[in-house]
């Protein structure tokens, strides 16, 4: 059994919820897509601020939760609200909820659990193959509650076949690329 570094469980917790609270701040109509974009751009700014200075809060936060390896501060929420921004222009809310689940739980589920217990890496990753089952099923199991089960299933896979395929070939941070993919594929399934 493998240990879980602490950075990266306290990420991948925070990922989760920031999820959930996304969803639950669009449900009652406190977020919408417009003021979402806003919120990125904001990031952004504070985001290049906190390159060149110290500010209270957000670099705090970058430092506990930011790689090491990110070259600037916020990357991954920048990367994760981006995603997920994009997503809420395209899809109606039964569809950007699947999807922003489908991101939570699968990356943070495959992350985790695939530390933890994985044993069959894939070629030039950390990433197993045991995570990758685990975000598989809390990935469609989470977007069940917004969406059928085929369709929650069939946007999970897509979801973490994109995860795996970003590794190597595409290098675009998988917190853009899961929502949209999931998003289109669980849009595709209602058309059979």
């Amino acid at each position: 059994m493998k240990t879980k570094p602490k950075l990266e469980l306290g990420r991948q917790i925070f990922h989760l919820c920031l999820g959930l609270l996304i969803i639950i701040l669009f449900m009652v109509q406190i977020l919408n897509p417009v003021i979402l974009l806003a919120v990125l751009v904001l990031g952004l700014f504070i985001s290049f601020i906190c390159m060149q200075y110290k500010v209270p809060v957000f670099s705090a936060l970058a430092k506990k939760y930011d790689r090491p390896s990110d070259p600037i501060p916020g990357k991954g929420i920048i990367t994760y609200l981006a995603g997920i921004t994009i997503a809420s222009f395209i899809f109606q809310n039964e569809v950007l909820f699947a999807s922003i689940l489908i991101l939570s739980f699968g990356d943070s589920f495959s992350n985790v659990f695939g530390r933890i217990f994985g044993q069959l890496k894939y070629p030039k990753s950390s990433r197993t193959v045991e995570g990758t089952i685990i975000g598989l099923v809390a990935a469609a199991l989470a977007a069940m509650l917004f969406v059928n089960p085929i369709p929650a299933f069939l946007g999970a896979l897509a979801a973490m076949l994109a995860e795996i395929i970003e590794i190597d070939f595409l290098h675009l941070d998988d917190n853009m690329i899961i929502p949209l993919v999931a998003g289109i594929v669980i849009q595709a399934s209602f058309a059979f």
